[in-house]
C-alpha cells in the first residue's frame, strides 16, 4: 500500500518516526527541504527518523510525487487558533486539496490526525465537494504529550475512529497507526471531533482547579502539595468515573452551600478564582436548559401540565432543600405551566411558590399508584398531563 503522510511537524513527525521503521513513506510538507529539518525535542524520535531516512521520500509540492495513487494517506496538518475569526484556521486543508486534485491524485481513505471542531468540519466536507476529491474520510485524534510523544503514540491509552474504514480493516490501520484494542471506540466523526477537544478542555480544566485551589491554601498557610495529595487520594468520588455522567444539575443540602462557602472564601481572601465562582452560575443555567427541554417536549405534544413523581433532590431522601426538581418546577410554573406534585410534597412545595402561581399547583396521587414505568415520559389516562421524572436521552431527540 502506498503511504501518504501530510505535514511532518511535530505530530506528523512522530507519526513519521513510526511508520518510517516498517514502511516506505511519502512525506509531502512544504515547509521542509531534507528530513534533517523535521526534528523533535525527543531524542528516540530522531533518533528512528535518522535511522531510516531511505524509507522515507519527501516532497514540498503535490506535483512533485511521483505516485499518484495511495491507498493511505495520513493529515497532520496545523490547525492553529485564529483570535480573529475565533476559530480554527482551517485554510491549509482548502490550499492542500486543492492542489492534489489539480495533480489528481488519488487517495482511498484519509485519516485526519489534526485539531479540528464540530463547526468545521462540514468546511473540511465543503472543500473536499468543491474540489471533487472522493476519499473515504476517517478523523482519528491523537493524544500526544510534548516530552512522551512517541510512547503516547505506540501505547495510546483510547483509540477513537470517528466514521467508517473502507477497504481496510481496525487491524491493518493498526500497523500504521497502533491502536488501544482494549479501549478502541468506533463512533461518528462529529463525536471524535468532540472527543479531542474536551479531552483536552478537561484536562486543562482539572490544571486550572489544581491551581486554583493552590491559590487559596498559599493564602490560608496550607501546603498546597500536601492539600494535593489529600484531595486525590479519594479515588471514589474525587478521582474516578463519579460525577461525570451527564444529566440533571445537582441540588441538596450540600453541594449547593459548600460550593457558595468555597467560592466566598476566595473572595475574602482576595483570590481570583474564575472557576469556583461560576460552578453554581453553570448550574442554574443547566435548570434554564433542561426547562427549555421540557417546554420543547410539551409543546410538541400540545399539554401545558406536567406531573412529578417527586420533587426530591434525590430519590428516596424525603428531601427538598435546594433540589434541582424544585428548581425545575419553578421555571415550568415561570413558563405557564400547571405543575402536579405528589400529595405528600404538596405543602412544602406550596410554601417555596411565589403566590402568583399557587393556583398553578395541583396535589398529585403517589406515583405507585399511577402504574407508569418511572422516568418514562407517558401520557396519564385521557388527562393532557405528562410524568416527569423525563429520561435526559428522550429529551434530546426532541
Amino acid at each position: 500500500m502506498n503511504i501518504l503522510l501530510i505535514g511532518a511537524g511535530y505530530i506528523g513527525g512522530t507519526v513519521l518516526s513510526y511508520l518510517s521503521s516498517n514502511y516506505r513513506v511519502h512525506v509531502l510538507d512544504p515547509a521542509f527541504a531534507d528530513i534533517g529539518y523535521v526534528n523533535h525535542s525527543e531524542a528516540d524520535i530522531d533518533a528512528l527518523l535518522n535511522a531510516h531516512t531511505s524509507n522515507i521520500d519527501l516532497y514540498n509540492s503535490p506535483s512533485d510525487l511521483p505516485i499518484k495513487k495511495f491507498g493511505l494517506s495520513i493529515i497532520c496538518l496545523p490547525t492553529n487558533w485564529s483570535s480573529h475569526s475565533s476559530a480554527l484556521d482551517i485554510n491549509i486543508y482548502q490550499e492542500v486539496f486543492k492542489q492534489i486534485v489539480e495533480c489528481q491524485i488519488s487517495i482511498q481513505n484519509t485519516i485526519i490526525r489534526s485539531t479540528l471542531d464540530v463547526d468545521s468540519f462540514p468546511s473540511i466536507l465543503n472543500i473536499l465537494d468543491t474540489n471533487n476529491f472522493r476519499t473515504n474520510l476517517i478523523y482519528f485524534p491523537e493524544f500526544l504529550r510534548e516530552g512522551s510523544a512517541y510512547s503516547d503514540l505506540i501505547d495510546p491509552h483510547i483509540s477513537i475512529i470517528g466514521g467508517q474504514l473502507s477497504g481496510i480493516s481496525t487491524k491493518q490501520l493498526s500497523s500504521f497507526i497502533p491502536i488501544n484494542f482494549n479501549n478502541l471506540h468506533i463512533v461518528p466523526i462529529n463525536m471524535a471531533i468532540l472527543a479531542k477537544m474536551s479531552f483536552n478542555a478537561w484536562r486543562a480544566l482539572k490544571v486550572s482547579v489544581a491551581n486554583e485551589i493552590m491559590r487559596l491554601c498559599s493564602s490560608l498557610n496550607i501546603d498546597s502539595n500536601e492539600f494535593a495529595n489529600l484531595f486525590i487520594s479519594d479515588t471514589a468520588q474525587n478521582i474516578g468515573k463519579a460525577y461525570l455522567k451527564p444529566g440533571y444539575s445537582y441540588g441538596g443540602p450540600c453541594l449547593p452551600k459548600d460550593t457558595m462557602a468555597f467560592a466566598s472564601l476566595f473572595a475574602r481572601n482576595s483570590i481570583a478564582s474564575p472557576l469556583f465562582s461560576a460552578v453554581n452560575d453553570s448550574n442554574a443555567s443547566h435548570v434554564n436548559f433542561i426547562s427549555k427541554l421540557i417546554l420543547k417536549h410539551l409543546s410538541s405534544v400540545s399539554s401545558n401540565s406536567i406531573a412529578f413523581d417527586s420533587l426530591e433532590f434525590k430519590r428516596n431522601t424525603m428531601d427538598l432543600r435546594n433540589s434541582q426538581f424544585v428548581d425545575i418546577a419553578l421555571s415550568l410554573l415561570d413558563s405557564g405551566i400547571s405543575v402536579y406534585v405528589p400529595k405528600e410534597e404538596f405543602l412544602e412545595f406550596l410554601g417555596l411558590v411565589p403566590k402568583k402561581h399557587s393556583s398553578s399547583i395541583f396535589s398529585w396521587p403517589p406515583v405507585s399508584d399511577l402504574h407508569l414505568y418511572e422516568f418514562f415520559p407517558g401520557r396519564v389516562s385521557e388527562q393532557n398531563i405528562f410524568l416527569s421524572r423525563f429520561n435526559l436521552n428522550d429529551l434530546f431527540h426532541f
